[in-house]
């Protein structure tokens, strides 16, 4: 009966590949003891195009204030990943910034990413 089992299980097109989703936040453009912004952000882009896969990065718009944040956030949407909304500047909702405040915050970054071919509205709260 074991064998039979075996044989159907090898012979049946039903497997389906492995299926996993990758996302990032809070990206930070803070060089490390190891690998410099720049350093980590080409490490891991080239990784991801090595396996050939995409994966979904949560901005903090204040980030992208200056020179490098910019340049870095364009070679993930021309690598083809997704960019999502993670407010401004991170506030903590519940913990005294009113729903108007935090709707501001979520507006704000969507103005601002809304520029970048990988945007897609997709939130993910801080």
């Amino acid at each position: 009966m074991k064998l039979i089992a075996l044989i159907f299980l090898l012979t049946t097109n039903s497997v389906q590949a492995a299926e996993f989703s990758i996302t990032m936040d809070d990206f930070s453009l803070s060089d490390s003891t190891k690998l410099s912004v720049q350093q980590r952000n080409e490490s891991i882009l080239q990784t991801l195009a090595k396996h050939k896969t995409k994966a979904a990065l949560f901005v903090v718009c204040k980030s992208l204030q200056n020179t490098i944040g910019p340049k870095l956030l364009s070679e993930w949407s021309r690598a083809g990943h997704l960019i999502g909304n993670h407010t401004y500047s991170h506030p903590r909702y519940g913990t005294g910034i009113t729903y108007e405040a935090f709707s501001d915050e979520v507006a704000r970054c969507h103005d601002v990413l809304k520029a970048y071919t990988g945007f897609q509205p997709f939130f993910r709260f801080p």
